[in-house]
């Protein structure tokens, strides 16, 4: 079997849940085939990377999409005329290379990718499968009503779609997806690369951290307000905050960080790191002593479609979470157990869920990060994830 994963980016490193489900899935040969690379340590030894080389053009048309001047509108239309034939070479190229390589089954990962290479995949014969994450599910059809007709033609044409959790199946049920086509593979990591502790927390102190890039769906400002309520009641409480906005259209709910931690003064007890060694992150949170991470709707509809990875990586270091009913968070972290749970944007809840572990005893701490851990290591191992993706393109290639 020779699996041909589809990306536009390869690979973000907030994204890294992605290389290890590839890593982690027995297939007998893998390639990757993407627009852009990134300069990140998700490379694999027997993994072909192949490129197609168009971003670097769609860049420079931008630049002179609403061109005023005569010399933007021949720059445009010279550009268009080279976009053309560099993706007449580009359909070419990527049909030689499943022939070239065996290709049977071709994974997109992102709906809009599925949807940009569709007709060459339809073309090619091979089994496809598409990956729903985040923005795919609700964010982009509401900024672009007319995906649907391209999702359901995609429903129709494609041979399954894989979800990380019962929320996204769900969803696509709704939009008129067969549901003997969906699929729920959990997107897990790999316990043994995170080294819990027996933690020592007391009644009385508190260190609480979250890792997320500054996008309005990770709830930072719900953090914040909800850290200022809890703070009178909670001498010596701390927060880092570990993010940067990856994106020009963050840059403005980073400002709105950064303002409203001046505006609750809060800069004596909040830390804000913009970003550390992902390769370090077990170390990194020994520091600490809760995770939190408030994810919620934003005004866009962008959400997490399923639920953040990184909270497995801090459950797996023995942390409990606080987070909320939000996509599958719930399934991730177990309310009352693992962690506790608050509605979305509810700042009033949140804070009374740091005030608990806040002054929570010992023993009582040490059975939710008991909890924790035990949670990811038998739910949320990546190697079992990606044997039920194996097992689907195997069951794929029987038909």
């Amino acid at each position: 079997m020779t699996v041909l994963h589809n990306f536009f980016a390869y690979l973000p490193t907030s994204q890294n849940w992605a290389y290890n489900l590839i890593k982690h899935t027995p297939v007998e040969r893998v390639l990757v085939y993407a627009s852009i690379y990134r300069k990140t340590n998700f490379y694999l030894d027997g993994v072909t990377y192949l490129n197609d080389g168009l971003p670097g053009v769609n860049d420079a048309m931008r630049r002179y999409v609403s061109g005023k001047t005569l010399r933007e509108r021949l720059l445009y239309a010279a550009l268009s005329a080279v976009e053309k034939l560099l993706l007449a070479h580009h359909q070419s190229v990527y049909l030689q290379a499943l022939k070239q390589h065996e290709v049977n089954v071709i994974h997109s990962h992102f709906a809009t990718v599925a949807i940009g290479k569709k007709n060459l995949i339809n073309r090619s014969g091979c089994k496809h499968v598409v990956s729903f994450y985040g923005y795919d599910y609700e964010m982009a059809p509401k900024a672009d009503p007319t995906i649907m007709s391209a999702y359901r033609q995609l429903f129709a044409e494609a041979d399954a779609f894989v979800c990380e959790g019962n929320n996204g199946a769900r969803i696509l049920a709704d939009y008129g997806c067969p549901k003997s086509k969906i699929h729920v593979v959990k997107l897990g990591i790999e316990p043994g690369k995170i080294t819990p502790l027996t933690r020592q927390k007391e009644a009385g102190q508190l260190r609480l951290i979250q890792i997320a890039n500054y996008t309005e769906k990770k709830g930072h400002i719900y953090t914040l307000r909800a850290f200022a309520k809890a703070l009178p009641r909670c001498p010596g409480l701390r927060l880092t905050l570990v993010g940067s906005a990856k994106r020009p259209e963050d840059q403005a709910v980073a400002e709105e960080v950064f303002q409203t931690v001046k505006d609750l003064q809060l800069g004596n007890a909040v830390e804000l790191v913009s970003s550390i060694d992902y390769a370090r992150l077990s170390t990194y949170l020994q520091d600490f002593d809760v995770f939190i991470h408030p994810s919620c709707y934003a005004r866009n509809y962008d959400c997490e479609g399923g639920a953040p990875v990184v909270i497995l990586d801090a459950q797996a270091a023995g942390l409990p979470v606080i987070s909320t009913h939000h996509c599958d968070i719930p399934d991730e972290v177990v309310d009352k157990v693992t962690g506790l749970l608050s509605a979305e944007k509810d700042t009033e809840s949140l804070a009374e869920s740091i005030v608990e572990f806040y002054n929570m005893p010992t023993e009582t701490y040490q059975r939710f990060s008991a909890a924790a851990i035990e949670h990811v290591r038998s739910e949320y191992n990546v190697a079992n994830s990606g044997k039920k993706l194996a097992a689907l393109y195997s069951s794929l290639l029987s038909k």
